[in-house]
């Protein structure tokens, strides 16, 4: 894909060189979004849903992502990243109060449209890093991992490498993820964690949810020096600057460790008849 943005001036202002998106299971799942206009570029993760509650058929990832998009395509072309921190909050609030879901998501956070995304402002020369979306550049590189998903991640390699040694086959472990139902419960919990201040707790991390996001969790970087950009979701391990070389080191870990647990620890693997371990989003863009 090769598409030319232009700003409201007509004035040349991003390439996108390569953009791709794909479920981990079938397009009408996918929690993975790219958003472009001539201000601004994102990957867009709608978090995956913990529970069967859907709205209209949608997850609450999904929903997140939708709320996102609106609100980008609603922001002032000079918009700070407070600014569009602030917007995309209040329209997935405005969601909660337009599905009289408030009460529901204020008592139980599990159920809350959340959200990751990394932003490119055209107009500032910056990206925005909200949660766990990826940023690549030939200056930095910031994958802006949890702690807490690491921990899940080692608790769920743990209990199956117990369920292993307890005689469960690997084709077993494959079919019901044993450790993936483990640690579950807390992987509801921890939706306690989204946007809680930092002096509250060192586990807490910042994501799109409708809620207050504690702007010290949230990463601005300047790329005013940059000629190029990857943003990507966390369906990849690791970012390349081109798409055959990030999908090939995916493919290569997959192959090797489809229940990631080893190569690239996860809270969950590849499940019969998916494709990867989580929806994935790819877009690069020059910038000079």
């Amino acid at each position: 894909m090769n598409e030319r943005q232009k700003n409201f001036a007509g004035k040349e202002i991003f390439d996108v060189v390569e953009s791709f998106l794909k479920g981990k299971h079938a397009e009408t799942d996918n929690e993975d979004a790219i958003f472009i206009n001539p201000a601004f570029a994102a990957v867009i993760d709608g978090a995956t849903s913990k529970s069967d509650f859907r709205k209209n058929g949608k997850t609450t990832g999904q929903w997140a992502v939708q709320c996102v998009m609106e609100a980008l395509q609603g922001l002032s072309v000079e918009a700070t990243c407070l600014e569009a921190v602030s917007a995309i909050t209040a329209r997935i609030r405005n969601f909660y109060t337009i599905h009289q879901l408030t009460e529901l998501v204020e008592e139980h956070p599990e159920f809350r449209c959340t959200a990751s995304a990394v932003i490119y402002s055209a107009f500032r020369r910056e990206i925005w890093q909200i949660g766990d979306c990826r940023c690549l550049t030939h200056s930095f590189y910031s994958a802006n991992e949890k702690a807490v998903d690491h921990i899940m991640a080692e608790a769920r390699v743990v209990y199956n490498e117990a369920e292993l040694a307890a005689g469960l086959s690997f084709e077993e472990l494959v079919a019901c993820d044993p450790g993936r139902t483990f640690i579950l419960p807390f992987l509801k919990r921890q939706a306690w964690l989204q946007n809680r201040k930092v002096e509250d707790s060192r586990y807490a991390y910042a994501v799109f949810d409708g809620f207050p996001v504690p702007i010290e969790l949230v990463k601005c970087f300047s790329v005013a020096e940059e000629s190029e950009i990857v943003l990507a979701s966390d369906g990849y391990p690791k970012l390349f600057f081109t798409l055959d070389e990030t999908e090939a080191y995916l493919h290569r870990i997959l192959e090797k460790d489809p229940m990631c647990m080893y190569l690239h620890p996860e809270t969950k693997g590849v499940r019969p008849g998916n494709c990867s371990y989580d929806d994935r989003a790819y877009l690069r863009l020059c910038i000079g």
